[in-house]
């Protein structure tokens, strides 16, 4: 085993917020435009925990990672928000279990792809911004919630026994397949509706409600 001492009066951060001495830093003071006053990383969302001990906030240079904690079950409930637009289509989104709203917060985010399991989640933004997903977005248990001014765009949705409603303004879908177990399929509000094939394993009641 060998040790290695590097002399430094300061600590000096790589992207990530990580000096070479091993220190990480602890991101407390995240400016206006969410980047960390002391390493300058850029975070790219922010999950805020609510418990009877208080509110803690915990920010996140790699959005696999906040995705992860904010779906962890003793983070029931917690809001993750987004800091700045996200656009990888070599990332994918996996979430298991656990209770959270994606607050967009006005920033579009594009993945590979998007997997959850019995994950109850709700994904909402005040102002106009596009949540889309490449390769596919699929929920197996749980149930999913787009709200507000985010336009829904994947190429494909695969759902099983999962609740699914949208309350947006476009949702754009190549394919939608829903499995055995799926109760109901609800699409409401919508201006902009286009799903171009709808697979069905069972009987499904779909109803498209559209906005004048």
């Amino acid at each position: 085993m060998s040790l290695t001492v590097i002399d430094h009066s300061k600590h000096e951060y790589d992207e990530k917020g990580r000096c070479g001495c091993g220190y990480q830093c602890a991101h407390s003071e995240i400016n206006a435009e969410g980047v960390c006053n002391e390493c300058n990383a850029k975070m790219y969302a922010a999950v805020t925990v609510k418990s009877e001990t208080g509110t803690t906030v915990k920010y996140f240079t790699k959005l696999t990672e906040a995705f992860e904690f904010a779906a962890k079950n003793e983070n029931k409930g917690c809001t993750l928000k987004m800091l700045r637009d996200f656009f990888d289509r070599n990332t994918d989104i996996n979430v298991n279990g656990g209770k959270l709203t994606v607050d967009m917060n006005g920033f579009g985010v594009y993945f590979n792809s998007f997997n959850g399991s019995g994950t109850q989640i709700t994904i909402r933004s005040d102002s106009k911004c596009t949540f889309g997903v490449e390769n596919g977005f699929s929920m197996d248990g749980g149930t999913v919630t787009f709200s507000g001014e985010v336009s829904v765009v994947c190429q494909n949705v695969k759902l099983n026994a999962t609740y699914f409603s949208s309350y947006v303004e476009t949702l754009k879908i190549d394919t939608l397949i829903l499995e055995d177990g799926v109760l109901l399929k609800q699409l409401a509000s919508i201006t902009n509706a286009n799903i171009a094939n709808i697979d069905c394993s069972s009987e499904i009641y779909l109803y498209l409600n559209f906005s004048e």
